[in-house]
């Protein structure tokens, strides 16, 4: 038998066959082919290429400078491929030119893009991502906010509309109720917010949103109590502390004015 032969190589094969059975085998993975699978297994396949090299008959001197070849080989792979994970937008792009018809590699560099602030090319990334698989509401909503950020407001609210339709929830109506404001559309804002509030009243960032339209209609008492209400709801709100001291100074700027 081969195993006997080649017992080294034999316990190699079948060593990396066990080590990637949790993955392989009993886990359910969605992804078949990734690097991060093979961290522990490819270490029993390097007891194959032992295998092979101790049956190599040749001088000591000629499989030292054919080790010393290969591991210089591979650490230069290694190098040229830690530069790829050296950043998210890297490793995504080169995962999506790899995989361009796989729809979760194009979604991360979406986001990517969006996290480095390169909001137009994170759209048309959303957007391949939805050509490749039917998109849910968490993809709708994050094509929104890249929309929103590329200065397409029109169309972050129909991505927006598409995700009320999978599965309405506070945060999308306060989305949509942020970008109305932002474009001063603001009986509409506050009707979107109301609507959030009714899946869920305790959703801090509508009532943030909702201060800073009454804040732009002049509405400072309003406002404040909207923040204050954000700031009850979670204290540590940043959005919300700094939105109620800027209605304060504004509130206290006009009172001084009319005095």
């Amino acid at each position: 038998m081969k195993r006997k032969e080649w017992p080294l190589a034999s316990f190699g094969f079948f060593l990396f066959l066990v080590l990637l059975a949790p993955t392989s085998s009993f886990l359910p993975i969605r992804d078949v082919l990734v690097e991060r699978r093979m961290y522990m297994a490819v270490f029993a396949l390097s007891l194959i290429a032992v295998e092979l090299l101790r049956r190599w008959k040749t001088t000591p001197t000629t499989l030292t400078a054919l080790t010393a070849v290969i591991s210089l080989a591979l650490m230069a792979v290694t190098y040229q491929r830690n530069a790829v994970w050296n950043s998210a937008l890297a490793l995504w792009s080169d995962s999506a030119s790899k995989s361009p018809n796989k729809a979760r590699p194009h979604f991360q560099l979406a986001y990517a893009h969006y996290e480095k602030g390169q909001c137009l090319e994170a759209t048309r990334a959303y957007a391949r991502a939805a050509e490749l698989q039917k998109p849910d509401d968490h993809l709708y909503v994050d094509w929104a906010l890249a929309l929103d950020c590329a200065g397409q407001p029109a169309q972050a609210l129909s991505r927006l509309e598409d995700a009320n339709r999978l599965k309405p929830s506070a945060h999308n109506y306060s989305l949509m109720g942020m970008i109305r404001g932002k474009t001063q559309q603001y009986d509409e804002g506050l009707a979107a917010l109301a609507e959030a509030e009714k899946l869920d009243a305790n959703f801090s960032m509508l009532h943030v949103y909702r201060a800073n339209i009454l804040f732009a209609r002049g509405e400072l008492d309003q406002a404040i109590a909207s923040f204050q209400t954000a700031l009850r709801i979670e204290p540590q709100l940043a959005a919300a502390a700094q939105g109620l001291r800027n209605v304060q100074n504004a509130k206290a700027k006009a009172d001084a004015n009319r005095r």
